[in-house]
C-alpha cells in the first residue's frame, strides 16, 4: 500500500510503502464480498459507472467499521478496501445490460459494444444462445484478466504509483492532451473535444467556488486559515 504526503498546493511531497501481509488481506476478504455486491449493482445500472460505486462503498464502510485502523480519510485500510473492491465489481457488473439488453452500463462497455456490432455480434436477450462460444469466451477472458490484474497489483502498482509525484505543472498538461485525443478517438468528432473542454472548464470553476466556499467556512469557525474541512463546507455550501 502507498501512503502520500502532500504540500499545500496539491503537489505530493514524499512517498512511503506499507507492506500487508496475507493475513491482513484474508481479513477483509468476507467485507469486501458485500462492498462487491454493490459495485456489482451499481454496475448493472446505465450510466452509473465506478465513481459512483466506489463512494457508496466508501459511505457503507464509514457505517460499518467502527474501529478503523486509522480514521477515515487518513488512509484507512478499510476505506480503500471498500472503494477498490466495488470499483473492481463495477466493471463486471457493467457487463450484465450490455451482454443481455445491448445497453451499455459505463463508457468502456458503449465502446465494446460498438466492437461488437462491428465483428457482426448481436447483444440482446438471446445472445446468449445464439453466441455461446463468444459468451463463455468473456467470461473466461473476465476470470484470467483478475489473475492478471492481482499480478500487476501486486508487481507494478507499486511503481506505478510513483507518477503521483510528478509536479502538477507536469503532468496536467499531459492529462489535458490525452483528454483531448481521447475524446476525438471516441467517434472522431471536434464537437465531442469542444464539450469536453466546456464542461472541463464549468467543472474547474465548480470546484473552485466549493473550495473557496470550504475554506472561508472553516476560517470563520476556527479563526485561522489550516486548509478546509470537507463535511462542514459543504454543509455551509448547501446552506
Amino acid at each position: 500500500m502507498v501512503i502520500s504526503t502532500s504540500l499545500k498546493g496539491g503537489d505530493v511531497h514524499s512517498l512511503s510503502y506499507q507492506k500487508m501481509n496475507t493475513r491482513e488481506v484474508l481479513r477483509h476478504t468476507p467485507i469486501s464480498l458485500w462492498y462487491a455486491t454493490i459495485g456489482v449493482v451499481i454496475g448493472a445500472l446505465p450510466g452509473a459507472g465506478g465513481p459512483v460505486a466506489a463512494f457508496l462503498a466508501y459511505s457503507q464502510a464509514k457505517k460499518l467499521v467502527k474501529n478503523p485502523t486509522v480514521p477515515f480519510g487518513e488512509g484507512a485500510v478499510e476505506g480503500i478496501v471498500a472503494s477498490e473492491s466495488a470499483n473492481n465489481a463495477c466493471i463486471g457488473g457493467a457487463m450484465i445490460p450490455m451482454l443481455t439488453l445491448a445497453i451499455p452500463g459505463d463508457a468502456v462497455t458503449a465502446i465494446i459494444l460498438s466492437v461488437f456490432y462491428v465483428h457482426g455480434l448481436r447483444p440482446g436477450p438471446m445472445f446468449i444462445k445464439t453466441s455461446a462460444p463468444m459468451f463463455h469466451a468473456i467470461l473466461a477472458g473476465g476470470f484470467i484478466g483478475s489473475i492478471f490484474l492481482l499480478i500487476l497489483g501486486l508487481l507494478v502498482a507499486p511503481r506505478i504509483s510513483k507518477i503521483i509525484a510528478v509536479p502538477k505543472r507536469i503532468l496536467l498538461p499531459l492529462v489535458t492532451i490525452l483528454c483531448i485525443i481521447g475524446s476525438f478517438a471516441t467517434n472522431n468528432r471536434m464537437f465531442d473535444v469542444y464539450l469536453m473542454l466546456f464542461f472541463g472548464v464549468l467543472g474547474f470553476f465548480h470546484a473552485t467556488s466549493f473550495l473557496f466556499c470550504c475554506s472561508h467556512d472553516t476560517c470563520h469557525r476556527t479563526g485561522r486559515d489550516d486548509g478546509f474541512q470537507l463535511p462542514p463546507g459543504h454543509i455551509s455550501c448547501l446552506q
